[in-house]
Parts: structure tokens; C-alpha cells; sequence
């Protein structure tokens, strides 16, 4: 009787460090932090928040929200903060 084929893999770790807050809010133009009192935007499909300023002046020159690449307008941002 023979033994059964085998066949040998390796299963390789990675160690993936990073930080992730609740109470961090970044900007999708700059990448910046937005912090209390900034006044910020929020795409309406994807929810992610950008400086007021900054996304006024990326919809000047695209169509579209820099993080989920939708068609996005003045008339549909959801203004917070």
C-alpha cells in the first residue's frame, strides 16, 4: 500500500500595526484633521467628511467626492459641525 500524495505550504504572518479613533476625523481633500469648530462637509453616499473650504474648492474643478468617486453636486452635501 502507498502512502497518499501531500503537498506542502507555508502560511506566512504578517504584522500590520495601525491606529484607528472614533473621535479622529480627517478631511478627504487634505488629510488633515478636522477639529471641533472647522466647519466640515459630508459626502451623502459614503458619509466621509471634508473641510468646508476644501471641498467647495475640489467640486470647483471635479464632479465627483474625492473618497467614494461618486457623482456628487453642491445641492447634495450634508453640511455638520
Amino acid at each position: 500500500m502507498s502512502k497518499p500524495a501531500t503537498s506542502r505550504f507555508y502560511i506566512s504572518r504578517k504584522i500590520i500595526v495601525g491606529e484607528w479613533s472614533w473621535e479622529k476625523l480627517n478631511c478627504i481633500v487634505c488629510a488633515l484633521e478636522i477639529k471641533e469648530g472647522d466647519e466640515r462637509i459630508y459626502c451623502p453616499y459614503c458619509g466621509s467628511a471634508a473641510h468646508r473650504d476644501h471641498i467647495l474648492e475640489w467640486l470647483k474643478t471635479h464632479s465627483n467626492c474625492p473618497y467614494c468617486n461618486r457623482k456628487l453636486t453642491l445641492k447634495e452635501l450634508k453640511h455638520g459641525g
